[in-house]
Parts: C-alpha cells; sequence; structure tokens
C-alpha cells in the first residue's frame, strides 16, 4: 500500500453497466471505493446508492487514455479494478500505471489478447510486490445478461450439440475455434478504426447494439453510425441486451430481422 492510500478500490468504468454491478458488489463486501469515469454525474449518482450501504465513497473524473490522471488516481488507493474495454486497447495502459505506482490489478477482460498481455506483465507485477488479474467481463453480464462466462459456454455448447449441422467432434472444433479466432483477430481489431478506414458503404446497413455490451461497447457503435455514409442506416439500441441480443432479447432481435428482410424485399 503506498502512503496517503485513501480508499480500497479505484473502479474505473464505474458509470457504465458492468461497473454498477462491480461497484455493488464491492460496496456489499465493506470495501471502500473511488468511483472514476470520464463524466462526473453517473458517478455522483452511484456514490449516493453506494454511501447508504455505510461504505465510504468518492467520485472523480479519470480518463483511462491519460496515463499521468491515472497514476495519480491509483497512487490513492489499494487496488485498481477496470471494467473500460476494449481492453486490448484501453487495459495495458492502466495496468503500466499501476506497475508504475505499485498498486494491485484486476480487469473484466474478455479478450484472449488482452488477458495475454497482462500475464506478460505477471513477472513485472511480482518484482514490484503486486498483483495483476483479469476477469472475464462475461461474469459481470458483460457478453450475456444475466450470465457468467461457464452460463455462456454451457448454453453455446448444448446448442452445439443439440443441432443437426454439428456433429460432436464438429462442436469440439467449434468450440476450440473461438479461442483460435479470437488470437488471431483481436490484436488486428484492437488498432481498427471503422470510423475512418470505412467512410462509407453501398448498401443499406443495419447495426443491433446491447446498451450493456462490455465487448463491443454503446459508443463506439454510436461513433460510426453517425459517421457512416449508406443508402439507409438505422442503429437498433436493445436495452436489457449485452452482446448478444439474439440471446437476451430474442423476440425484439426476430423482429428486426424481419423488418430488415422485408425492407429489402421492398426496395428489391
Amino acid at each position: 500500500m503506498n502512503a496517503g492510500t485513501t480508499y480500497d478500490v479505484l473502479l474505473l468504468g464505474a458509470g457504465g453497466s458492468s461497473g454498477h454491478v462491480v461497484g455493488r458488489e464491492l460496496a456489499s463486501r465493506g470495501l471502500s471505493v473511488r468511483l472514476a469515469g470520464r463524466r462526473l454525474e453517473p458517478l455522483v449518482e452511484m456514490a449516493g446508492e453506494l454511501a447508504a450501504t455505510g461504505v465510504a465513497v468518492d467520485s472523480v473524473v479519470v480518463d483511462v487514455a491519460d496515463a499521468a490522471a491515472v497514476r495519480a488516481a491509483a497512487a490513492q488507493v489499494r487496488l485498481v479494478l477496470t471494467t473500460v474495454g476494449p481492453f486490448v486497447r484501453y487495459g495495458v495502459p492502466v495496468l503500466d500505471a499501476c506497475l508504475d505506482t505499485r498498486v494491485c490489478y484486476v480487469d473484466i477482460a474478455n479478450e484472449l489478447a488482452a488477458v495475454r498481455q497482462v500475464l506478460e506483465r505477471d513477472a513485472r507485477a511480482q518484482a514490484r510486490g503486486i498483483t495483476a488479474r483479469a476477469r472475464w467481463a462475461a461474469n459481470f453480464g458483460g457478453v450475456t445478461a444475466d450470465k457468467t462466462h461457464a452460463d455462456v459456454r454451457r448454453t453455446l455448447l448444448t446448442s452445439l450439440v443439440r443441432s443437426s449441422d454439428y456433429s460432436i467432434a464438429g462442436a469440439v472444433r467449434t468450440m476450440r475455434g473461438i479461442t483460435t479466432t479470437q488470437a488471431a483477430l483481436l490484436p488486428e481489431l484492437a488498432t481498427t478504426d471503422l470510423v475512418s478506414t470505412m467512410p462509407s458503404l453501398d448498401v443499406p446497413i443495419a447495426i443491433a447494439q446491447g446498451r450493456l455490451d462490455q465487448v463491443a461497447p454503446g459508443e463506439a457503435a454510436q461513433r460510426f453510425y453517425d459517421s457512416v455514409k449508406a443508402p439507409s442506416k438505422q442503429l437498433v439500441w436493445f436495452e436489457k441486451s449485452a452482446h448478444t441480443p439474439q440471446f437476451d432479447e430474442p423476440r425484439n432481435f426476430r423482429r428486426l430481422l424481419l423488418g430488415v428482410k422485408a425492407t429489402h424485399h421492398t426496395i428489391a
């Protein structure tokens, strides 16, 4: 612990959906929390909720892209817990700030490349007398609402086994393929900016975005939607969904698909 430490946990991304879940869990365990995010208003509202449980709570504006600000905030806590994704882009700068200030680090990354980045710094962390851990976003409802990582994998595996399109061997290869695909694509995705590389498309666009998504946060989808030019476009928000609206809100997702299909046929 650093001299002058005043809080148990600095919670980055506290204003988001996963941040709310984590914040409540920390408070329920009696831990003092410093809520951090880019905007103060949602932090103050959440601070009032957590303070009612009797724990010490504070709010501070911190942009994870500002390394100096992260280091300054980290120096006042025992542990930094970040829920800000994508973690392959925003996790490592926070972890490096924690290493600089000798403060323990935890994230909820659901990205294999991000987890590897944490593991690659494990020796440095141990040398500085701290720990660095990655925890799955799925365990906080960031992939499928109200489901853990084990729940998501179990659901997927069950659907594959029950499908007539997959043999047992095919189902196993599919599950393994998820990890292989993530390892191959996530590093590239981390540096991909569709706003600059895809300014326009010649086909209609329909974007289904879960409001609770912590794998592909809605801010990125909104920026792309606002910038891209297309014959027609729509951004449909699924208020009760994370990264998998087809599972979280199947009826609404089916309604969207049928609407897109009907519109396409009408245009054709």
